[in-house]
Parts: C-alpha cells; sequence; structure tokens
C-alpha cells in the first residue's frame, strides 16, 4: 500500500490530521481510503514521577465509492464509511529509560459496513535494543463487535464469534531520517472458508513499511 498523511498542530495541543492509503477489500471500484481526525494531547500529571501523555479525539473513516460497490446484507445499509471516538494514554519511560507503553480505546456507534457497536482496546510497548539504534515493539489489541454477523461482515468469515484479537511484533532503524520496520502481524479469526485474498488481512504474515516523516 501507498500512504501518506498530515498532521496540523496548536500548542495548546489540539490537532487536526488527515491521513491516506490505497486499499484493496476486493471491491472493485473501491480502492482509496481518505481519514480525517480532530484531536486534543497534553500531559497527565498524575504525581511528580508519573506523567502519561493522552491523546484523545474523533476520526472519520472514508472510502471513496463504497456508497455504489457495498451493501450489508442484514440491514441494507451501503458504504464502508465511518466514525470512531478515541482516547489513548502513553508513559514514557516506563520500565526504563527511552521505552513507551500505551493504553488505548476506540468506539463506533456504527463500525466499517454498517455493522453496529463496534469497541477496540489496545496495549502497546516499545523499547531500544541496547546500543544497537534498533527498537523493539509489540502490541495486541481486542476487537468486540456487536454479534456475529457483524464480525461476518466485517471480516467475511464463518462468523462463528463476536470478537477477536490481533497482535504486533516487529523492530524498526532510523536510516537517515527513514523508519524503516519490520512485523509480524496477525489475528485469532478463523480463515475457514475465504478464499485466499480474504485471508490476507487476517493470517500471520510479515509487514515492511518505509516511513518518513517531514
Amino acid at each position: 500500500a501507498i500512504q501518506g498523511g498530515f498532521t496540523f498542530s496548536h500548542k495548546s495541543g489540539a490537532y487536526v490530521a488527515l491521513w491516506g492509503s490505497s486499499v484493496d477489500f476486493n471491491t472493485p471500484g473501491v480502492s482509496t481510503e481518505t481519514d480525517i481526525s480532530l484531536g486534543y494531547t497534553n500531559t497527565l500529571k498524575l504525581s511528580d514521577t508519573l506523567a502519561p501523555t493522552y491523546d484523545v479525539g474523533v476520526i472519520h473513516y472514508g472510502y471513496i465509492g463504497s456508497d455504489s460497490k457495498f451493501t450489508n446484507p442484514y440491514n441494507g445499509d451501503t458504504g464502508f464509511d465511518f466514525t470512531e471516538f478515541y482516547g489513548k494514554l502513553t508513559f514514557a519511560d516506563s520500565l526504563f529509560k527511552g521505552d513507551a507503553l500505551s493504553v488505548g480505546v476506540s468506539y463506533s456507534d456504527d463500525y466499517w459496513g454498517h455493522s453496529d457497536e463496534f469497541w477496540y482496546f489496545n496495549v502497546g510497548y516499545s523499547a531500544p535494543i541496547a546500543d544497537t539504534g534498533f527498537t523493539g515493539l509489540a502490541s495486541v489489541g481486542y476487537n468486540k463487535l456487536k454479534n456475529k454477523d457483524s464480525l461476518l461482515v466485517v471480516a467475511g468469515g464463518p462468523g462463528e464469534d463476536d470478537s477477536y484479537i490481533d497482535y504486533k511484533v516487529g523492530v524498526n532503524y532510523n536510516i537517515l531520517g527513514i523508519v524503516a520496520e519490520l512485523d509480524v502481524v496477525g489475528t485469532d479469526i478463523s480463515t475457514s472458508g475465504m478464499t485466499d485474498a480474504g485471508k490476507k488481512p487476517y493470517d500471520t504474515g510479515l509487514v515492511f513499511s518505509l516511513t518518513k516523516t517531514f
């Protein structure tokens, strides 16, 4: 995928972010995702030694052309677009200098494909690997949908449950201002009955990315 974004920040902590990416949902005519978010970030001083950074906001996910290409078979609503509210706490130097521990939660009252309510809980951790210049990172998330039919709409699989877990373990390295990252990502969703293309977002696999911040 090709991705890019811009973030406009104010000294108060308020920000507006725009992000875009190419996507492939096996839905002809839907190949672009464009997101816009409004948020606020600042430091929450809990004590003299504990002052995590908090980030709260709302984000709208847009998929150009999806209204005419997708219909939810359970409620007749069209399109993939949805809006989500989020909050995250990040604790710097949580275990030792240079690391970061984050906990986050997101909520949508009408998730992707009009699949009804959705909750997402995530824990992430990153830390430098000695003095190598590499940073190790890991995260795990719990995705809770309204019911089995909702998961069927979102994942396209057998709809055996109303929730699933996602995970990521990886390493990154900054090369002349470009961050190269290699991750192992996956979920515990059963891909039985899915096409090979449909399995890709959920089976365990390797993801390599290059990121440049200007």
